[in-house]
């Protein structure tokens, strides 16, 4: 997409302005492998779209037991419960890196934030569940 194109363009330049460039990694594309072993290493998800759709990204971080920071609007309002999976911050950087510095400082309340969102997952958005509710939707429409 030539919109994602121009994000990591931005972005690449916005780190040699602040001097991080060294510091910093770009992935634009993953395989499957990456993304799981990149997921499993990390304290937390860091999702910055604001009044973003639904969002399968958050999803994939939560099944990997792992916390979401992430905007108070959109599709996260819906999946993460804040201080339950994750945390739903203001729009601000400010708001961001609090969130990251808290979860940073307490590895035990991202452990435990990331343990609550893979059930969550597991509970609400699995396949298990998709096709338990589909079944009794049809169920139901079968016998209105």
């Amino acid at each position: 997409m030539q919109e994602n194109v121009k994000y990591y363009v931005e972005l690449q330049r916005l780190a040699h302005s602040l001097g991080v460039a060294n510091e910093t990694l770009f992935l634009p594309s993953l395989r499957e492998g990456t993304k799981i072993r990149l997921l499993q290493s990390c304290i937390a998800l860091l999702y910055t779209p604001i009044n973003e759709h639904f969002g399968i990204t958050p999803l994939e971080a939560m099944a990997a037991g792992r916390p979401v920071i992430s905007c108070d609007s959109g599709g996260p309002c819906e999946t993460v419960l804040s201080g339950k999976t994750g945390l739903l911050v203001a729009k601000t950087p400010q708001a961001f890196a609090n969130a990251m510095f808290s979860l940073c400082q307490d590895r035990s309340q991202s452990r435990t934030l990331g343990r609550s969102a893979r059930t969550r997952v597991q509970e609400m958005y699995s396949f298990e569940c998709f096709t338990t509710t589909l079944n009794t939707l049809i169920h139901a429409a079968g016998t209105s």
